[in-house]
């Protein structure tokens, strides 16, 4: 084949003018750093929790994720979508109450650092809370510490990077299936 992308020639004569044991070697190199960081890693106790409390995260942000990855136009629905994410994230660390009214551009008024909005205990998932039952309080205590403080950080980045105060996107709504028989929605297609 006389492709470009077929050809080995230029790797191959990379290969062939540098001496084999500077590949080994940096190759080696990383390996022992890599295998000291994850024994590391895997000795500390409290790994297999923050692992189990990372893929719950996940889980709140793949739905998300997975749905503008389809090949349909989705743009009537993120307006809700980004709302609804932002309240999935505020349902494991706040009081319904302090969130749960707030739609369309007053979510923006939600107050992630107001401690008064605090849940008594943050949510990590049932298999986080398995993992987490044999530790002794005051590690709970600084792992519940440290998954607040994170539940904290991602709706603060949420609430200040996307579009929420966005009156077009929250107007193209409109196009929604279900929203095109409600009297709002023929007023939402005027510019605002």
């Amino acid at each position: 084949m006389d492709h470009p992308w077929s050809s080995c020639e230029p790797p191959y004569r990379t290969v062939r003018c540098c001496e084999k044991h500077y590949f080994v070697g940096l190759c080696m190199s990383h390996r022992r750093e890599n295998r000291a960081r994850l024994a590391e890693a895997f000795s500390d106790k409290t790994f297999y929790a923050k692992l189990l409390f990372m893929r719950n995260v996940f889980n709140l942000f793949s739905d998300f994720l997975l749905l503008f990855q389809k090949s349909e136009p989705l743009v009537h629905r993120l307006f809700d979508e980004i709302v609804a994410l932002v309240h999935k994230l505020c349902g494991r660390f706040m009081k319904m109450e302090a969130y749960k009214t707030k739609t369309g551009k007053n979510v923006l008024s939600v107050q992630p650092r107001l401690s008064a909005t605090w849940k008594a205990k943050v949510e990590v998932e049932e298999d986080t809370e398995a993992a987490i039952a044999s530790w002794e309080s005051s590690v709970k205590q600084t792992f519940r510490l440290g998954a607040r403080s994170f539940y904290v950080k991602c709706t603060e980045y949420l609430l200040s990077s996307l579009p929420l105060d966005n009156t077009n996107l929250q107007s193209l709504c409109c196009l929604h299936p279900e929203a095109r028989e409600r009297e709002s929605s023929s007023s939402d297609l005027r510019l605002k």
